[in-house]
Order: C-alpha cells, then sequence, then structure tokens
C-alpha cells in the first residue's frame, strides 16, 4: 500500500488538471464526469476532459506530465484533431484587413488553428 500513488478527490484533481494545463498553455474546454464504478477495494471515477492546445507538441507534452503525475490516475484513451477554423468576420474587420489596417492582435483573433483533443481518464482511489 506505501506504493500506490498519492490519493487525491475528484474535484482536487479537476485543480491539479488545470494546473497542468496553464503550465503546458492549454485551454480546457470542458469537463464531463462519467462514470463511477465501486470496487471491493477502490471506487475508479472516470471522466473526460476536451482540451484545446496550439499544437501537437503541445497537446502531448500535456498527456505526458498527466501520464507522469504522482496520483492514481489513469490515461484511459484520448483522441486528437487538427483544425482551422475562420470565424465569422465582421463587416469592419473584412473591410479593415482589405486596407491592411488589422492589429496582429485582431487578425490572429480572426483564424483560430491548433489541435482539439479529447482525453478520457481514471481517477483510482482506496477506500478506507
Amino acid at each position: 500500500m506505501a506504493d500506490f500513488p498519492k490519493q487525491v478527490t475528484v474535484d482536487q484533481i479537476v485543480d491539479t488538471l488545470s494546473g497542468y494545463a496553464l503550465e503546458e498553455k492549454i485551454k480546457i474546454l470542458s469537463y464531463s464526469p462519467t462514470l463511477t464504478e465501486d470496487h471491493t477495494y477502490v471506487k475508479v471515477n472516470s471522466f473526460t476532459i476536451s482540451i484545446l492546445a496550439e499544437n501537437y507538441q503541445r497537446m502531448l507534452s500535456f498527456v505526458k506530465t498527466i501520464e507522469n503525475s504522482p496520483y492514481a490516475l489513469r490515461l484511459e484513451s484520448w483522441s486528437a484533431e487538427y483544425f482551422q477554423e475562420n470565424e465569422g468576420l465582421s463587416r469592419r474587420s473584412i473591410n479593415a484587413r482589405r486596407h491592411n489596417m488589422l492589429s496582429g492582435e485582431e487578425a490572429a483573433a480572426e483564424v483560430k488553428d491548433g489541435v482539439r483533443a479529447e482525453i478520457k481518464l481514471s481517477l483510482i482511489e482506496l477506500k478506507t
């Protein structure tokens, strides 16, 4: 039992994952609890997080951080896809773009690209 990973509650792990995301410059889009399994000696809480990363390297670094955490957290599965999204442009920004009047921040806000991922995790808690 002394070798079992550190115990943490579901609420604490959500805070921990938020900290990891901040360190890796990842945006957590959603958190969804999915299943709780009650066994004789352990309780397994499963949940899914959806994230947005700037690139695959950041996303993989975030996954590696989760895998290397000192907690009884199991990575069940993950999937990721690259996307490029053009958000709706206002008439002002279309006209400004034509005349090269958009600042760098305004232009960056209009076109977003990166990696979206869905990560399924399980937190294992020892019953006392």
